[in-house]
């Protein structure tokens, strides 16, 4: 079994209620057959750290360096639009983007890249496109506005070991906004 790690964004329970409401509208709307990802797993994927059986000792000590060096305040995350971004595969990614800018979210990848580059650990620099991944579906939506946007403050962020093929997730860590400390799970 294949086991990756990256580090995300979690939506907050109200977020996780909009979602839902998405989902059930789209389901309406669209001949979607795909199930929609469980609510647990629902994210923003900020950087993808490596496959988990690869990983280094040093690499994992510097990864939990890197996010507890991040001190920027809590962030508004907004997805207003839902899509199918294209896909060599028959079933594309029916996600959720936006059409702002999400100015602070930009800024808080960019900070976290920048940490984990400077304890050697490779992330993207490429362009960035906020989006929460709904379902995989065979089905492409073109780009259609949502009735309301799904949004949340970001106040904290993750590292997930992802059980790959296997649909769970397990958070390893957890590091507030705004804090100079992380905090572990009970």
């Amino acid at each position: 079994m294949t086991e990756s790690l990256f580090f995300a964004l979690q939506p907050d329970v109200n977020a996780i209620a909009q979602l839902n409401e998405v989902a059930a509208a789209l389901r309406v709307q669209h001949p979607l057959s795909a199930r929609f990802i469980s609510t647990d797993r629902l994210h923003v994927t900020l950087h993808f750290v490596g496959n988990f059986a690869e990983i280094t000792e040093a690499q994992l000590d510097g990864a939990h360096a890197a996010a507890a060096a991040i001190k920027l305040p809590p962030f508004d995350v907004s997805f207003d639009k839902v899509l199918s971004f294209q896909s060599a595969k028959a079933e594309r990614p029916l996600v959720l983007t936006s059409t702002s800018a999400m100015t602070a979210l930009q800024l808080f990848r960019y900070e976290l890249g920048d940490q984990l580059r400077r304890r050697g650990i490779k992330a993207e620099k490429a362009k960035f496109t906020p989006h929460i991944t709904l379902s995989y579906d065979e089905y492409a939506l073109d780009e259609q506005a949502l009735a309301a946007p799904v949004k949340w403050a970001a106040h904290e962020f993750v590292l997930i070991k992802s059980f790959v093929g296997k649909s769970r997730y397990e958070i390893l860590e957890r590091w507030p906004l705004g804090a100079a400390s992380r905090y572990h799970l009970p």
